[in-house]
């Protein structure tokens, strides 16, 4: 919950065995270093004469068991413009951040702690018009909410108009972090409406309510807010847009969704929420105790579903670059 982790930072994803980097850790080592998402690491060592080729994971993860916290060792990738690179890098704990923030000219990111410190963090997005800005959330976890809000912060003070929210891999995270960032996406809630309802498998029902309605202080009646997302789009994002789908911030048509070489193009569909129960003696048992709703006039659960192209959704190819995606989904939205 408080964002401090150890290690690089770098994830890959489920499923497979390569080293191609899925996700990058804000404020980690990895970052530090330069590697970036659609990186694949090639060779790893000591120092920089000692690489050896290094293609799987157990034997990247092997490496780095022989490696102390601190001490340097040395990381070669190839990039997704095929270009080949090498560096420096270490493991050590840090305070992840989840949120970035990019114009046509600057690309941000924040020092989780403290005031939030901003810092230069990969490249500017040069396809954005002047009156536009991202929004990167890569999870609901840690200091999110507080971070967005500095991230919102500078949106004001460069006097942006349109917001583009990128919840491409975020999985979900905790609600009350998602609750506070709903608070600039409730356009038309009057009397602190919920954002999102749960029932669970008894009597009992909770709502969910954003931490007030601050739409206005940031964006005007004809502001554009869209939303990047994919089949790894879950849970607490999915309720965001659901927030922003009741209150009129966005219609279907402001979603681009990756669209996979089958031609599925979705959400993951994540409406239930569990409940971790200790066991006497050691352990714990999770089960799943209630199912989430859409605060829309007709309560609704995507669960199972997820938000489809079939709803109006624009769609991009998940055969582009990561870069790449970035780029076709803006243009498709702002054609």
């Amino acid at each position: 919950a408080t964002g401090k982790q150890s290690g690089m930072g770098i994830y890959f994803l489920s499923g497979t065995t390569d080293l191609t980097v899925y996700r990058v850790a804000g404020n980690s080592p990895a970052e530090e270093t330069g590697i970036q998402k659609g990186d694949t690491i090639t060779a790893v060592g000591k120092t920089e004469d000692s690489l050896q080729a290094c293609t799987q994971r157990k034997d990247f993860s092997d490496f780095l068991s022989t490696v102390a916290d601190g001490e340097i060792f040395y990381l070669q990738w190839r990039n997704e413009k095929n270009e080949l690179k090498c560096a420096p890098s270490k493991k050590e704990t840090y305070v992840e951040n989840y949120v970035f923030y990019k114009t046509n000219e600057k690309s941000y990111g924040f020092e989780s702690e403290g005031i939030h410190k901003i810092k230069m963090v990969g490249e500017p997005l040069t396809v954005l018009d002047d009156d536009t800005a991202y929004i990167k959330i890569t999870q609901f976890n840690g200091t999110a909410d507080s971070v967005f809000d500095k991230a919102m912060a500078v949106f004001r003070l460069q006097e942006k108009k349109d917001l583009i929210i990128d919840l491409r891999g975020n999985g979900g995270g905790y609600m009350d972090v998602m609750q506070s960032i709903a608070k600039y996406f409730c356009k038309s809630s009057k009397e602190n409406k919920p954002i999102a309802a749960i029932a669970d498998y008894g009597e009992r029902k909770q709502k969910f309510h954003a931490e007030g309605n601050t739409y206005y202080e940031f964006f005007a009646e004809d502001s554009r807010i869209t939303v990047l997302a994919d089949n790894m789009t879950a849970s607490a994002s999915e309720c965001l847009i659901g927030c922003m789908y009741a209150y009129d911030v966005l219609d279907y048509e402001d979603i681009c969704l990756v669209e996979e070489e089958d031609g599925v193009a979705k959400t993951y569909g994540k409406g239930i929420m569990q409940t971790t129960y200790d066991i006497s003696g050691g352990g714990a048992l999770k089960l799943t105790t209630a199912k989430i709703f859409w605060p829309t006039p007709v309560p609704y659960s995507i669960h199972g579903e997820g938000i489809t192209k079939t709803d109006g959704t624009k769609t991009v190819s998940a055969t582009l670059s990561y870069e790449e995606q970035t780029l076709a989904a803006i243009q498709a939205l702002y054609a």
